[in-house]
């Protein structure tokens, strides 16, 4: 979680992938994250040091198209090609059978399609992590950055 432990664990991976000849997968984790905006690159705790270092980073995010709906998207590709983007994330629905949990592919589509939802519940929800964030001191332009949205709607759903 802090920038330079991260700087410096990825810098001793990137040298033992050197000296090994072999591909590492790190998995990590964002810290908490609200549904509706999109993912980044900076999502990712300790991001800065971390993307330094590594070669290609994907993220998984939660949809809003259902509870077990998730999107795979490409954050970055030094040499490869870059498959998921924003314009073109894999969707996955989240799947128990036979006793085995996994993800099976539903095709692809916009990042927005899986974060973006207008109706009444989005809206709800939306209205009461503003609020949430309100009562706990942000001001109306911090809620705006951090939930992706305009000062004008935070406005409108702290109004209401």
């Amino acid at each position: 979680e802090k920038p330079y432990a991260a700087g410096r664990f990825m810098q001793k991976l990137w040298t033992l992938r050197d000296e090994l000849k072999i591909s590492i997968l790190v998995i990590a984790h964002t810290p908490k994250k609200f549904d509706f905006s999109p993912l980044t690159i900076n999502d990712l705790a300790g991001s800065a040091r971390i993307s330094q270092f590594c070669d290609s980073a994907f993220a998984l995010g939660k949809s809003t198209q259902g509870v077990d709906m998730r999107y795979l998207i490409q954050l970055k590709s030094r040499s490869g090609a870059f498959i998921y983007p924003a314009s073109n994330v894999l969707s996955l629905r989240l799947t128990k059978e036979g006793g085995w949990l996994h993800f099976e592919e539903e095709g692809t589509c916009r990042e927005t399609d899986h974060i973006n939802r207008m109706d009444e519940d989005y809206q709800d929800n939306l209205r009461q992590q503003c609020q949430e964030l309100s009562d706990g001191g942000k001001s109306y332009r911090e809620i705006a950055k951090e939930l992706g949205i305009n000062l004008t709607k935070v406005y409108r759903l702290l109004k209401k």
